[in-house]
């Protein structure tokens, strides 16, 4: 399993392939993404041209796709981690996880500071989080945790 850094929209309207409610567009990308999605919105929403956006693949086929945002030199962000339904329980994601955060702090040795934003009702992913070094810091809207990790 190998990171790549991706610019390509067919890689995202693959991804919004596999969120099918509001539900599931708000718990993976926050209520600042629009539903359904309609055209260039999810592109639009997340902002997509002004980060880095990463990719895993499996047997050629699109597993996995995150953001990358760099916040200021000593700060960077992870977002809309999401895994297609076809491999979740593969334990992908925090793989996946560990790769973002390395490739945060080898393109900037200086980040001293990684933050996601996490629903509080997804515990999946709060252990996940939890297991990669992340700790709790802050809390965000009425159900939304600010994880960090310092280096």
């Amino acid at each position: 399993m190998q990171i790549e850094h991706t610019e390509s929209l067919s890689h995202l309207n693959t991804v919004k392939s596999w969120v099918s409610s509001k539900a599931e567009c708000s718990a993976w990308a926050g209520d600042i993404v629009r539903f359904p999605f309609a055209d260039t919105s999810l592109e639009d929403d997340i902002e997509f041209t002004q980060h880095q956006h990463f990719i895993i693949k499996i047997a050629d086929e699109l597993a996995s796709f995150a953001q990358l945002q760099t916040i200021n030199p000593h700060h960077a962000h992870i977002g809309r981690l999401i895994i297609n339904p076809k491999f979740r329980g593969q334990a992908i994601a925090p793989k996946f996880f560990k790769m973002l955060t390395d490739i945060a702090h080898e393109q900037n040795p200086l980040i001293k500071l990684i933050t996601l934003n996490v629903l509080s009702t997804n515990l999946t992913a709060l252990k996940i989080y939890a297991n990669q070094g992340f700790e709790q810091y802050q809390f965000l809207e009425p159900d939304i945790i600010q994880m960090r990790l310092r280096f």
